[in-house]
């Protein structure tokens, strides 16, 4: 006995995220996210319909014992763009976010206008190093 099953799905796709999702008949939850970039780490630019959108990345400083949080801060003087920063155990669509872990954060740019995107790459890091007036002495023993 031979049984052939034809496969259907149900489709779901955001502009604005730039995220799609489908669902085949077997219950499979598919997932195609535009931002190519962030799944293979690639730190480049390129577009689809349009111009590259303009693309700034960058991070407030590392983690220190003092400074437990960074800020990871993006622009662009692209208009009406989106932002999406993404890491390791990390997402936001904020224009700029704020992280206490180590690591490459990618910051995708979507100019939905013309569907084109720009991805930038910082890195943070943490500063072990004991600040210089910190001294400790131990009495009463």
């Amino acid at each position: 006995m031979l049984i052939f099953l034809k496969t259907a799905s149900v489709s779901f796709f955001s502009e604005k995220i730039g995220f799609k999702a489908s669902l085949n008949a077997f219950g499979i939850l598919k997932f195609l996210i535009l931002f190519v970039p962030l799944i293979f780490g690639v730190s480049q630019a390129f577009g689809q319909k349009g111009a590259i959108p303009d693309i700034n990345a960058s991070v407030s400083g590392a983690i220190t014992c003092i400074n437990t949080t960074v800020e990871l801060k993006g622009s662009s003087k692209t208009p009406g763009v989106y932002y999406t920063w993404a890491g390791l155990g990390y997402f936001t669509t904020a224009q700029n976010g704020v992280t206490s872990m180590p690591g490459d954060y990618t910051l995708t740019v979507t100019d939905p206008a013309t569907g084109s995107i720009a991805t930038a790459k910082v890195k943070v890091l943490v500063d072990t190093v004991s600040p210089a007036e910190v001294k400790a002495n131990v009495s009463g023993m």
